[in-house]
């Protein structure tokens, strides 16, 4: 497997700014989403992907060849996204806060919103592996890899994730016809 980072990340382990620059643009964003689904809240996100980043490039000389660059910064977001979300539930009664500009970052449509709803109730390893399988549609080897467990771990976890998410009072009354997460059809209970 090819990274496409590879240059730069030898450029930013070789000390130049530019390669550091170009890896945060590449990756802010699919990075802040990813954070974002995870916790809940975008100041929240916003601090795990301070915080990711911060490690990934502290710890990028560690990093080995057959890891892709994008997979060592997604085991950051993830493990920054638990730690603030354990400070932010702390300070916030509210997981998905007050603020309308976070649901609307997220997507407009009452689906989505409700999904949005759903998950944040979820347990933070039954977050991860839907926001990682599904919103990033990473493969099962590839979330394994990022959450350093075995596939048949995020297999389960999938499982009882979506059993989860059927029961779920939020989303109560929708239709089960064609749905989808991160252009994955979800059948709840398969």
């Amino acid at each position: 497997m090819s990274d496409p980072d590879q240059n730069l990340v030898a450029r930013c382990i070789a000390g130049e700014e530019d390669g550091f620059a170009e890896l945060f643009q590449r990756h802010q964003a699919r990075s802040l989403r990813t954070a974002l689904a995870l916790v809940g809240d975008l100041a929240t996100a916003e601090e795990a992907l301070q915080e990711a980043f911060f490690r990934a490039f502290r710890t990028l000389h560690r990093k080995h060849a057959h890891v892709s660059f994008a997979t060592w910064l997604f085991r950051y977001v993830v493990w920054a996204s638990r730690g603030q979300a354990t400070k932010s539930r702390r300070h916030s009664a509210d997981p998905l806060g007050s603020e309308t500009s976070t649901t609307a970052d997220l997507d407009r449509s009452e689906l989505r919103l409700q999904l949005v709803a759903a998950i944040q109730e979820l347990p933070m390893d039954f977050r991860e592996v839907l926001v990682l399988r599904f919103y990033l549609d990473l493969s099962v080897e590839e979330v394994a890899r990022i959450l350093r467990c075995r596939t048949g771990t995020v297999k389960s976890r999938t499982s009882r994730a979506l059993d989860q998410l059927a029961a779920s009072g939020h989303l109560a009354g929708i239709d089960e016809g064609n749905h989808s997460i991160g252009g994955q059809h979800v059948v709840p209970g398969t």
